[in-house]
């Protein structure tokens, strides 16, 4: 779900609303209502070509049964520079 919201709004990356809603969707595949919720609300914005690749990535993703951890390596902030 996070993933989801971090590329819907551009937290630490560019915003991409394909990759936003192939997100939404594996974790509204595993139950969870807000992803679901967000999905829909994105889906309004988005052209159906846009929907159909997220859909693809959200089952490549979802085929991948890697942890999200693996799949997007999260952007490196000041404060994760410092830190090591």
């Amino acid at each position: 779900m996070q993933l989801g919201s971090f590329y819907e709004f551009g937290f630490n990356r560019p915003k991409d609303s394909v990759t936003a809603l192939a997100w939404y969707l594996r974790a509204a595949a595993q139950g969870n209502v807000l992803a679901t919720i967000r999905s829909v609300m994105l889906e309004h914005r988005m052209t159906p070509s846009e929907i159909e690749a997220a859909r693809e990535l959200a089952a490549q993703l979802s085929a991948s049964k890697k942890p999200a951890s693996e799949v997007v390596k999260p952007a490196q902030t000041m404060s994760n520079a410092h830190a090591r």
